[in-house]
């Protein structure tokens, strides 16, 4: 497997949108610009992406977009996961054709499936493409509970590794027990468990925060490498304080009105999802001055 592909800090890239609800795709440019020289690596229509408020057309070429901006300076992840197998597949080759480092595709959500059927699932995308192939396990988006003996099924096939964003540190050291795979590569899901996460073996985070955010993050992560206990937790409660901020709020829009404060224009998120209020943003802008990360006059989003 390329080293580059899960190591360090990755950014889960949102998509932005235009005030009527169009892809735009030039605004991802200017965030993707932003991200590739402070991150390690960029995961593309995940949970922050709008994955599954998009068609299979526009994920294809959100996917490009990104790839076309960044993959000569970092890894990119494609998150190719859908309900049913054949869309799935169909975006995981055309993830492969146009570049993608990895391709990550999340349990089959809205039907619960039996481990035979999850196994076949994975199976078929591992036969597709010759690219790295995680297993995004989100156990708030799918019925079918990801066990530590199915994981197991699933290196044996070929699956590369998880992006485990059960936030679950028992639940994890769990899976690491049974999977006897050295190769198998183990990512948390959430800047919030990257530091512990890193004592147990685990080398990379698919990071929220870090969207707007980067340098924080990826400041947590270095001190942890070099072993600074010390500035690693100083670090880490910072991380925390900050997500906090932005997790008071539906997440989505809330990582909108941060990457304003930062200077960046992302538009803005697809219905259902609304705005921040002018209350709600004015709170965001406050906590995250006073927290020291952003500034006071935030750029505004044209139309």
């Amino acid at each position: 497997m390329d080293e580059r592909v899960l190591r360090g800090v990755i950014s889960a890239v949102l998509t932005p949108f235009t005030r009527t609800g169009a892809v735009d795709y030039t605004r991802l440019r200017g965030l993707c610009r932003f991200l590739r020289t402070r991150v390690q690596g960029l995961f593309v229509c995940g949970t922050f992406g709008s994955a599954a408020l998009l068609s299979p057309r526009e994920r294809r070429k959100v996917l490009s977009v990104v790839v076309d901006e960044a993959a000569d300076y970092l890894a990119v992840t494609a998150h190719v996961g859908c309900a049913d197998t054949a869309t799935t597949v169909d975006l995981a080759r055309h993830a492969e054709r146009t570049g993608a480092h990895a391709v990550a595709a999340v349990i089959p959500y809205y039907h619960e499936h039996t481990a035979a059927a999850t196994m076949h699932h994975f199976s078929a995308i591992v036969e597709a493409v010759s690219v790295p192939v995680f297993v995004y396990d989100y156990p708030k988006a799918h019925p079918t509970r990801l066990t530590a003996e199915l994981l197991a099924d699933l290196a044996a096939v070929g699956v590369a590794g998880i992006k485990d964003s059960g936030n679950d540190l028992l639940r994890l050291d769990q899976f690491k027990r049974k999977v006897n795979a050295p190769s198998f590569q183990f990512v948390v899901g959430t800047e919030a468990l990257l530091l512990p996460a890193m004592l147990m073996g685990c080398r990379a985070a698919i990071s929220g925060l870090s969207i707007a955010f980067p340098e924080q993050v990826v400041r947590l992560y270095e001190a942890a490498v070099a072993g600074d206990m010390g500035r690693a937790a100083e670090s880490h409660d910072l991380v925390m304080k900050m997500r906090a901020v932005i997790h008071r709020w539906p997440h989505i829009p809330a990582m909108h009105e941060a990457l304003r404060l930062r200077g960046i224009d992302s538009g803005f998120p697809r219905r259902p999802f609304l705005p921040l209020s002018p209350e709600q943003t004015r709170q965001v802008r406050e906590d995250l001055v006073e927290l020291g990360v952003a500034a006071r006059d935030p750029c505004e989003p044209e139309a």
